[in-house]
């Protein structure tokens, strides 16, 4: 795929990922100190990190589309021995529809996982 490389959502998603993945190199490190700033850094920095990394998802999937579209990359066309359709491009845009009802739900889970892990509040789950 020819200039994928160069979609500037696409660099911002590596780094902003790389960026959050920083909390793995905690076992190196034995200042106090510093090991007390790593979960701050890490229950924080998802507060903004993650609604970027979710837009950088979109537009690269949104930055692919004419190319999927294009090729037919993935797709599978009828008739064939599974008797089976599937055309990856319209998957693509159920993704990215997934994405507003969801993110919303995940996001308020992380900042309750922050809230429990920070502050040690515990949330009981109401049952209907």
């Amino acid at each position: 795929m020819e200039g994928y490389c160069r979609i500037p959502a696409h660099y911002s998603a590596c780094v902003l990922r790389a960026g959050t993945d920083l909390h793995h190199s905690e076992g190196c490190i034995t200042s106090d100190a510093i090991l007390c700033f790593l979960p701050l850094r890490r229950y924080n920095l998802f507060i903004v990190l993650y609604p970027l990394g979710v837009a950088g998802e979109l537009l690269t999937i949104y930055a692919a589309l004419p190319y999927v579209r294009k090729t037919g990359m993935y797709s599978l066309r009828l008739p064939n021995k599974y008797n089976v359709s599937f055309d990856y491009y319209y998957f693509l845009i159920a993704v990215m529809c997934f994405y507003v009802p969801l993110f919303p739900q995940l996001y308020f889970h992380m900042l309750r996982q922050r809230r429990k892990v920070l502050y040690g509040e515990v949330f009981v789950e109401k049952d209907d």
